[in-house]
């Protein structure tokens, strides 16, 4: 499939769901969205040396923006705080992402390193995200992001950590 469709239907499903959220009152994820669009307006730069990084790019549209109409089911809203709920999986597939894009700038290391660097990224990049959550979880109501606690975002952490394993893994029997 051409890369150019791939993101343009990203940026629209990203528009959509910021605009819904934010109509419907849901400001942590129209702020979240938000960050992710502004952010991803770069993979198209950056994909001329490195085409792997329309993958990244398809990946975190998918997520961020397929994420907000999924949560719109009252039967995965359910799922929050659940150890294996959709948060959980949401999370998995955010540390894939941060991990394929860490690995689309360090080809020349060596292999042990790679994997230092991504899953290390992963980690950062990870626990900046649960402070960005706890941040939603101090604005005055009704703008309050839910902040289940240190327990859910420690096992959000082991998800996004899960999520860069599989793309380590997979880049090691690739490398074989």
């Amino acid at each position: 499939m051409n890369p150019i469709v791939l993101l343009v239907a990203g940026r629209l499903l990203l528009l959509i769901s910021i605009l819904m959220s934010y109509f419907q009152g849901e400001i942590g994820f129209a702020i979240m969205n938000s960050i992710v669009f502004v952010v991803l307006l770069f993979i198209p730069w950056l994909a001329r040396k490195d085409a792997r990084l329309y993958y990244v790019d398809f990946l975190a549209t998918l997520a961020f923006g397929g994420f907000y109409f999924l949560w719109t089911i009252p039967a995965i809203q359910a799922t929050d705080g659940m150890m294996l709920g959709y948060d959980k999986l949401f999370h998995m597939l955010g540390g894939a992402c941060i991990a394929l894009f860490v690995l689309c700038f360090i080809g020349k290391l060596s292999l042990k390193r790679q994997v230092v660097i991504m899953l290390g990224t992963v980690l950062v990049v990870g626990s900046m995200w649960e402070v960005f959550e706890w941040m939603l979880g101090q604005f005055p109501e009704p703008y309050r992001q839910s902040f289940n606690g240190w327990k859910d975002s420690s096992w959000d952490l082991t998800s996004d950590l899960f999520g860069g394993l599989i793309i380590v893994l997979w880049h090691f029997l690739k490398a074989r």
